[in-house]
């Protein structure tokens, strides 16, 4: 078998991980499926990654990486809150709509059971959203009774929405459209009533 870099095979581990949970869900995910999905013997994953908890926490780290330079990205450029959200908000459902399986993965039950690898990613992406909130609301951008805690959770609950809705139609239409749409549907929610 031809050496590969370990950057390179890791890359190919955990994408292989994603196909397997988006065919089988969480529950189907095994280091010999994954194996089987990346091409490579279980003792080439075993070389890269202590056990499938170990990918687990791999892909979890690539989810909040990613979701975190979109934020970090939306929220360095001068935008007021209200552009800073949707490009947030249109750039997440763009992320996961490029990698199909983290749908998927985010909405397995099994995830959110692995000790607190899922729980701390959402809990800090979730922060970060509520933030850009309270300054919206304290510019008077929002509305000034808006429940930055409950905007937020709505934000994600969105994005899940859309995702979940995505899964069960087997993948036959485009999260980014369908985003868009309901992305009007929330701003019109939390804009300030006065502007």
């Amino acid at each position: 078998m031809k050496k590969v870099k370990t950057g390179i095979r890791q890359a190919q581990i955990k994408n292989a991980a994603l196909r397997v949970i988006t065919q089988r869900g969480l529950e189907g995910l095994t280091i010999s499926a994954i194996a089987k999905r990346a091409g490579i013997s279980c003792g080439n994953i075993y070389r890269h990654f202590k056990d499938k908890g170990a990918v687990i926490d791999a892909i979890v780290s690539e989810i909040s990486s990613g979701l975190g330079n979109i934020v970090d990205s939306a929220s360095r450029e001068e935008r007021s809150p209200l552009e800073c959200l949707k490009t947030i908000f249109l750039k997440h459902i763009e992320f996961l709509e490029n990698n199909r399986g983290i749908f998927k993965f985010m909405l397995s039950d099994g995830i959110y059971s692995v000790e607190n690898r899922a729980k701390g990613a959402v809990a800090r992406y979730l922060s970060a959203i509520r933030r850009i909130l309270s300054r919206g609301r304290r510019d008077g951008i929002f509305d000034r009774g808006l429940d930055v805690d409950a905007a937020a959770r709505a934000f994600l609950g969105s994005i899940q929405g859309v995702g979940l809705q995505w899964i069960l139609y087997n993948y036959t239409f485009s999260p980014r459209k369908r985003g868009k749409k309901i992305w009007q549907i929330f701003a019109r929610g939390i804009r300030s009533r006065s502007r």
